[in-house]
């Protein structure tokens, strides 16, 4: 029922199916979680070992739904990762089933320590390497660390949070009451989980903080899921201390977060995951203000609990814990000032090239418009001049021909000057579809017209006089208006050479112009090439 029910969302809220399966997982999580602690909060009560039974089964699970998430990514980047994760949930499982059944054997002594099966502790402590090699590879696949860097980052966090609860718990311990070795060797023991915990913790920190990308929902998840292993891991040292401690309050939290990370396994292998999607700027600044702001809070709080823990009585030691308090306090507010300034760079540079776009649209629009005439869109007077320029410094034949609209004054004064701007369009238009991709048409004055045709011979250009006049005829805004044309054309031949006076564009163009006067004393709407009548 609850499998068809997160399906129909699923289809409502268009999640495929990696996604529906990680909804399942985390819901499964959540309601083994829900109907442990009301299992506890029964009117009747419950022996300890249908609790241990009910955790087991939660464990059970948790096991079966990492292996399906190892085996559904095994094609994936992320296949080490999971099967890791499988191992470290199989051994756990082994270990809570050994400590089930040796409960018999525990041995209680006077200040309330319980020491746990050899085995139970090997998987125990196995469990938690395989679980260290999973946020390991995922940090590593999630983005690309330098190795070393890494390495340092666990080395480094692994010594001072074991100093710390060494100071903290173990020390005072010690101190208290005579341990035995046995029972100091499950201190120890019992104390590297929550040790090994923060260090997971701090791994997947350093990607959400430092990585540069996107926070994704899987991130979270990995997060959640380590620190509810740390809380479990934490209560179960407390419980360690304090004989009158329950740990049933802790045990579903372990096979929960072992589901969680399963979900977040489940969104990995998903093969549309996209994992260089750019970050958030909003959500980098603020990660960035938290990275820059934590080592001054941790700093400031070891000093605190220090003070609390231990006398100050050095003037000495005590000046010298102050001024490290001021100078975390200092170095944060630098690095939060230092993150401000960062920020409203890229603002200003983001600005910047806003600014730069519209500025080269501009520029392009603007060069548009001064080669372009703004009636019929052709080239204008200038442009088409200087590609009859280009034209006449390459080798090679090139026909240059006037177009003149016949009486379009006339037409102007008939129909008005609107019906002339579109006359003036449709024959514009023809012509640039005439010329082609290699020729140009330009407006060379109010009703005439140049094309340049680089490669045209006398016959090519004939050819283009009937075609245009056939084209005046089947338009019908010029065969409305009885629009016709008188056009004039010249060649240079391609042996001619290029330094030859003749071959100018000034000259050609003024054999192009004679050549057009010919036409209108013929009788206009027709072409002239040179000195003969097309």
């Amino acid at each position: 029922m609850i499998g068809n029910y997160l399906r129909q969302k699923g289809d409502f809220w268009e999640l495929n199916d990696y996604q529906l399966m990680s909804v399942r997982y985390l819901t499964i999580a959540l309601t083994f979680a829900i109907g442990f602690y009301l299992l506890m909060a029964w009117e009747h009560p419950v022996s300890q070992d249908t609790l241990d039974l009910v955790a087991l089964g939660g464990e059970l699970s948790a096991v079966v739904m990492c292996f399906l998430t190892a085996r559904r990514g095994h094609h994936t980047p992320y296949r080490a990762t999971w099967w890791c994760l499988f191992m470290g949930a199989l051994l756990f499982f082994m270990g809570d089933c050994m400590e089930v059944l040796s409960d018999e054997q525990a041995t209680v002594v006077d200040e309330g320590f319980v020491l746990h099966p050899f085995f139970g502790d090997v998987c125990y402590l196995s469990d938690s390497f395989f679980l260290l090699a999973t946020v390991f590879l995922y940090v590593r696949r999630s983005c690309r660390f330098h190795f070393y860097r890494l390495s340092l980052e666990i080395v480094i966090t692994t010594l001072a949070v074991g100093a710390m609860f060494f100071s903290f718990i173990v020390q005072p311990v010690m101190e208290q009451s005579a341990l035995e070795p046995d029972m100091l060797q499950t201190l120890v023991v019992t104390t590297f989980y929550p040790v090994a915990d923060v260090v997971l913790i701090v791994l997947l920190c350093i990607l959400i903080f430092e990585s540069g990308r996107r926070v994704s929902m899987q991130d979270l998840l990995m997060l959640g899921a380590v620190c509810l292993l740390f809380i479990a891991d934490q209560y179960e040292l407390y419980g360690l201390t304090h004989p009158n401690f329950s740990l049933n309050v802790v045990l579903p939290l372990w096979p929960a977060s072992l589901m969680m990370m399963s979900s977040a396994g489940q969104l990995c292998v998903d093969p549309n995951l996209k994992l260089d999607l750019p970050p958030d700027p909003h959500q980098q600044f603020f990660l960035g203000c938290v990275r820059a702001a934590l080592p001054s809070v941790i700093t400031v709080v070891l000093i605190i609990l220090a003070s609390l823990r231990y006398e100050l009585s050095d003037p000495l030691l005590l000046w010298g814990c102050v001024m490290v308090f001021l100078l975390a306090l200092r170095q944060g507010w630098i690095a939060i000032r230092h993150l401000r300034l960062v920020e409203a760079l890229r603002r200003s540079r983001n600005e910047l090239e806003t600014k730069n776009d519209l500025l080269s649209k501009l520029n392009t629009r603007i060069l548009v418009d001064a080669c372009t005439d703004s009636l019929t869109q052709i080239h204008n007077r200038r442009h088409i001049e200087e590609l009859l320029e280009q034209g006449v410094r390459s080798p090679g034949a090139l026909g240059v021909m006037v177009v003149d609209v016949d009486y379009f004054k006339h037409i102007n004064d008939t129909y008005g000057h609107q019906i002339g701007d579109q006359v003036l369009q449709h024959i514009a238009n023809l012509l640039r579809s005439s010329a082609g991709e290699q020729g140009s048409a330009g407006r060379y004055g109010g009703d005439e017209f140049l094309l340049v045709l680089p490669g045209a011979t006398l016959d090519n250009l004939s050819s283009l006089q009937q075609r245009l006049r056939q084209d005046m005829v089947s338009d019908q805004l010029l065969n409305r208006h009885k629009v016709t044309i008188s056009m004039g054309g010249a060649c240079r031949d391609a042996t001619s050479m290029k330094t030859d006076s003749a071959d100018s564009g000034s000259a050609l163009l003024k054999r192009a112009d004679n050549a057009l006067y010919r036409a209108k004393q013929s009788g206009r709407n027709c072409g002239c090439l040179d000195d003969s009548v097309a």
